[in-house]
């Protein structure tokens, strides 16, 4: 094979092989963003308070916020069912009397107050912990992943605000001008849900 030939083999060989790395890297983030739009749709939030996601394995009450739960003997379903990252804008808290050896479930934002809430946002999602009744302070959990993470001492009634900074920064400034919230914040958290699987 001549000089000439050789060189321009090696040249192909040096042009192709990017190429192909460059496709191959292409087809893995592809198969990557697929894979984690599957798992985003598995555990999505449902923030529209009309429509709530239903499954088998939760029925969700009126004051919590809902996300999709895989059912029992689903792929990937198990004991604790994880939702997707979310923001939420804080519009009240109060102590919690959480740690009681027996609570009364009376330290949480009454529910008439929570759906007074939610008539100022009719398309989002108000909802509101109750850590001070029962099985919901051991089995539902919003935790906190700007702060302290899961906190029981404290119950909040707050307002879905998206998935991304943008959304929640323009929810809070949209709550903080209806002048009802002065200690309105955000925060980034997620809902951990224990599920009694036989």
């Amino acid at each position: 094979m001549s000089e000439k030939a050789t060189n321009q083999k090696t040249l192909a060989a040096t042009v192709f092989r990017p190429a192909v790395s460059a496709a191959l890297f292409a087809m893995l983030l592809l198969v990557a963003a697929r894979e984690g739009g599957a798992q985003e749709a598995r555990n999505a939030i449902c923030p529209d308070p009309p429509t709530p996601c239903t499954s088998p394995a939760v029925v969700f009450k009126p004051h919590q916020l809902s996300f999709k739960v895989l059912r029992k003997g689903a792929k990937g379903a198990g004991p604790l069912a994880v939702s997707a990252s979310f923001y939420a804008v804080i519009l009240q808290s109060v102590a919690s009397d959480h740690s009681n050896p027996e609570p009364k479930c009376e330290s949480h934002i009454p529910e008439d107050e929570r759906l007074a809430a939610q008539k100022l946002f009719p398309e989002r999602k108000v909802f509101a912990s109750r850590y001070d009744c029962g099985e919901e302070g051991s089995f539902f959990n919003y935790v906190d992943e700007s702060r302290k993470g899961f906190d029981p001492e404290h119950n909040f009634m707050a307002v879905y605000a998206g998935e991304t900074t943008a959304q929640a920064r323009a929810t809070l400034r949209r709550v903080q001008a209806t002048g009802r919230f002065p200690g309105a914040n955000l925060r980034k958290m997620h809902l951990q849900l224990g599920l009694a699987f036989d």
